[in-house]
């Protein structure tokens, strides 16, 4: 697979710099290492079920909000409708998810075999460009989900820009008793929709806000667009469909390794692996 174009990066808001913590186990460490490979995880296969989703439900308790006022009243049926339609829109992505911390307890237990496995730091804008379709990174933001209709999130600075550039505001504050107020609702819809599919996949339930999570992400049907090969690996609860990312052919995309509280490898034999491999990066061991 060949490098991607710059212009096919699209990177989006990352506080902490590109370096990202992947942690997962001993030998899937080993594996990426040897294939100069990385995978992304389709959305359908993660352990957070709001995947995919949590923007859709975000932008439909907006629309509810409004549908409560007492200015629009008149379209309120209609609007609680439609908010139902956007609660159900979802986007699907290839993705691979890091860290900030290379080093929490949480990460250890849930990602990398209960602290036996490694946390690796990886130049996240490095690995995107090995991508050749178009590709996403950037941070998540957080949003607790009672209090969608007033959470102002870094998030709708995008999806605000996009209504304004299609002259539609928030598509919500014309007469809701006009004939082109619902048909307005229904244009934003479908800006919704390519809201989604564009920043959507970095908001998170703020249940999961320790991890600090930052994504690499890519659009199914960009994906497809593109021929890429889909492949799928067996697990206990199914196939998991992913996407490979060829490493061979970029350079400089890991930083250190930190060994989980738990690793059965000690750092002179991970660092003697890492080196035989021609990774040169400081190794060190859990705090």
């Amino acid at each position: 697979m060949a490098a991607a174009p710059q212009g096919k990066v699209a990177k989006h808001w990352l506080p902490y710099g590109p370096m990202g913590s992947h942690y997962t186990t001993l030998e899937t460490f080993r594996q990426i290492i040897e294939r100069s490979e990385l995978w992304l995880t389709h959305t359908s296969s993660l352990s957070d079920l709001t995947e995919g989703r949590s923007a859709g439900r975000l932008v439909a308790a907006r629309f509810e909000s409004v549908a409560r006022h007492e200015n629009f009243r008149a379209a309120a049926w209609p609007l609680f409708d439609r908010a139902d339609r956007i609660r159900a829109l979802e986007a699907h992505y290839y993705l691979v998810c890091f860290c900030r911390d290379s080093d929490l307890l949480s990460q250890w237990r849930a990602y990398a075999g209960d602290g036996t496995g490694i946390s690796m730091s990886i130049d996240m804008e490095v690995v995107a460009t090995a991508l050749d379709l178009p590709v996403r990174v950037g941070a998540c933001h957080y949003v607790e989900l009672p209090e969608y209709e007033v959470v102002q999130s870094a998030a709708f600075v995008e999806l605000d820009d996009l209504f304004r550039s299609h002259g539609l505001g928030w598509a919500l504050d014309s007469d809701p008793n006009h004939p082109s107020f619902l048909p307005h609702v229904d244009d934003a819809i479908d800006l919704i929709a390519q809201f989604l599919k564009s920043g959507g996949v970095f908001l998170k339930d703020a249940s999961f806000s320790e991890e600090h999570e930052a994504r690499i992400a890519v659009l199914e049907t960009d994906a497809r667009a593109a021929g890429v090969k889909a492949h799928q690996r067996a697990t206990s609860a199914g196939p998991v469909p992913y996407i490979k990312v060829d490493l061979s052919k970029v350079g400089g995309w890991l930083g250190e390794v930190t060994l989980g509280p738990a690793c059965v490898d000690d750092r002179a034999t991970v660092e003697r692996f890492l080196l035989k491999l021609g990774h040169n990066v400081q190794v060190r061991p859990s705090k």
